[in-house]
């Protein structure tokens, strides 16, 4: 196995003049057994495979002991032996990879995505191998950029982390399997996000990394009072984002009016169920009434029945999650008074058909605010 790497290395370790002889003794019966020990010992500058010390050492003794059994030597062999050499062989043949330049693992992952040299969903550890043991701190950041880039131009469905995209499969794969300088680099690039917006698209692949990126204080104002004016409020990661700046309490007090502005300008009248308890400790639902129900001059021009109906959907979704009070039903009697048809009018009588304790607060309330009763209405 370790020959044929050799000899089919498409990158050539760069300081090694006589590479082209080594080959030639791996190539000879004679020889290439004694080549092959001598390149795994090769040492720096001139390291043939990118594996530490250890590795070597054991590798040096394994092959003894396998001497021994070739040769007849007077040691003895046991089963116990040949199941810990396998256990290493299994363990460590996918590290002995050949010492590859950034420009010589990119060309390995275009290999791999090219349908014509390698067939689609194979094993990608020759691609985590090379780049865990040959890239350091000072070339990872070109080349996940150079790698972002590649995938985001050449691999359907990447530019946007899309689940089912081959490409992202390997960088689920690349970032949880190269260890944390890789993890790190990854980091500081997304974010760089006025020159690489995919922080959204990151985190929805990884939305474990939410807490690491909002370590970071100066990132994270310009997240929220930047960033996140480009991402789909309606999206996962918009969500989780204002989830975590709001229960780790990441906007200083000073800062939460501006904070509650961007929310309620970015959400508007959409906001998931399932963040109702979140968005509570802030004052989007206060604002939200206040839009929908206490301003009743708005409903009262010629246009406002059009008003009414574009708003049915968050209404009726309001009064669902919190029901009925006294200027919700007054704004409800002041549209119904001159709505009777449409989807404001067809909502609101769903809505007091499909539940009675709603409708029951309704009558309830009419009687106390002295508001004409259209329960009848609704239920016809």
């Amino acid at each position: 196995i370790l020959k044929d790497r050799i000899l089919h290395a498409t990158n050539i370790p760069t300081g090694i003049n006589n590479w082209e002889e080594k080959c030639n003794k791996l190539r000879d019966e004679d020889t290439w057994d004694t080549e092959v020990s001598n390149c795994v010992n090769q040492q720096n500058p001139n390291k043939i495979f990118m594996v530490n010390s250890s590795i070597v050492t054991q590798y040096n003794a394994w092959r003894c002991i396998r001497n021994d059994c070739a040769h007849g030597k007077t040691n003895s062999i046991s089963y116990s032996h040949i199941e810990s050499f396998w256990i290493y062989i299994t363990t460590n043949y996918t590290n002995f990879v050949i010492n590859s330049s950034s420009s010589g693992i990119m060309q390995v992952i275009k290999d791999y995505f090219d349908v014509t040299i390698t067939p689609i969903n194979s094993d990608p550890s020759a691609i985590i191998n090379n780049v865990k043991l040959c890239l350091g701190a000072t070339e990872l950041p070109q080349f996940i950029s150079n790698l972002i880039e590649y995938c985001a131009e050449n691999i359907w469905g990447f530019y946007y982390f899309d689940e089912e995209s081959p490409a992202t499969e390997l960088w689920k794969k690349l970032y949880t399997e190269c260890g944390i300088l890789f993890q790190n680099a990854v980091l500081e690039y997304m974010k760089d996000y006025d020159n690489h917006p995919y922080f959204f698209d990151f985190i929805k692949i990884f939305p474990q990394t939410i807490s690491k990126f909002l370590n970071d204080s100066i990132f994270t104002r310009k997240l929220w009072t930047t960033y996140i004016k480009n991402e789909n409020a309606q999206s996962e990661s918009f969500w989780e984002v204002i989830k975590y700046l709001i229960t780790n309490k990441l906007v200083t007090d000073n800062d939460l009016d501006l904070f509650n502005d961007n929310l309620y300008k970015l959400a508007n009248n959409h906001y998931p169920k399932n963040y109702i308890e979140i968005l509570k400790q802030t004052d989007y639902f206060k604002r939200l009434h206040q839009d929908l129900f206490e301003d009743i001059t708005k409903y009262s021009c010629k246009d406002s029945i059009y008003f009414a109906n574009r708003k049915i959907r968050i209404i009726k979704q309001y009064i669902t999650d919190f029901g009925l009070d006294a200027q919700i039903v007054a704004c409800i009697n002041k549209i119904y008074s001159f709505a009777s048809y449409g989807e404001f009018y067809d909502g609101i009588k769903q809505i007091m058909q499909d539940d009675e304790t709603i409708l029951s607060i309704y009558k309830e309330l009419t009687q106390e605010l002295s508001l004409t009763d259209y329960s009848n209405e609704f239920l016809e």
